[in-house]
């Protein structure tokens, strides 16, 4: 693998009747052939 892109955000969502904020993980990566 050539390149690994991370990222996060955060979305308000509901756990046990609560309104929380939520780490929502993102990786994608590239190799040589795309």
């Amino acid at each position: 693998m050539v390149y690994l892109f991370l990222d996060a955000c955060y979305e308000k969502v509901r756990q046990d009747g609560q309104i929380r904020d939520a780490a929502i993980l993102i990786a994608s990566g590239v190799d040589p052939v795309g």
